[in-house]
């Protein structure tokens, strides 16, 4: 995992200089986002992502260059991004934090969750997927999520603090970006209720 997190820091500290060189078009990139539009899941995890919902408004989005070591080009890839508002919860458990991010136009809910689940998993509670389905005419989004097979912890059996942070941060990410016209959340476990 450190080989991982010390690759994903060259990746983005090779960005940043090409970003400065290339004159970028936006001041901010996210080098957890996945370039090819995904949104970016934890290491060893995979997410089966539902298909955008209809167009909402957005705020003007930005464009960013950026390197893709994946196709061994030193070609910019430019990729459209949206600024969107994240919140997670402060260690005290009390404040849910916000945090400004660029997650790709075209599908912007579904990268905030990932971006917001990334946080999530620890050594006995492993997400392995999440899919996002919002209903505009009820204003509502159902985050379905997928508990990795070698989770030894359920949904049931996370603290107060940990629900609220998963949870909690979810819908305040949710119900916080006006552009996406979301009022109430729900959560689901492979399409079951989840219930506490």
């Amino acid at each position: 995992m450190q080989v991982n997190a010390i690759g994903k820091a060259l990746t983005g500290i090779i960005t940043g200089t090409l970003l400065l060189s290339l004159g970028a078009c936006s001041s901010s990139f996210n080098t957890n986002a996945n370039l090819q539009g995904k949104p970016a899941q934890p290491a060893g995890t995979s997410a089966t992502i539902a298909p955008a919902t209809p167009a909402l408004p957005l705020t003007p989005p930005t464009h960013t260059q950026a390197f893709n070591p994946e196709l061994g080009s030193t070609k910019p890839v430019v990729t459209k991004t949206v600024m969107v508002t994240v919140y997670q919860i402060d260690g005290q458990c009390q404040n849910f934090l916000p945090q400004k991010i660029a997650v790709p136009v075209d599908h912007p809910i579904q990268a905030a969750v990932g971006e917001v689940l990334d946080q999530q998993s620890s050594g006995d509670f492993e997400l392995s997927g999440y899919r996002v389905d919002v209903d505009p005419d009820l204003q509502e989004a159902t985050v379905d999520l997928r508990l990795a097979p070698n989770s030894k912890r359920r949904f049931t059996g996370l603290s107060s603090c940990e629900q609220l942070a998963i949870f909690g941060s979810l819908r305040k990410t949710l119900t916080s970006n006006a552009q996406w016209k979301i009022q109430t959340t729900r959560f689901t476990e492979q399409g079951q209720e989840i219930t506490f």
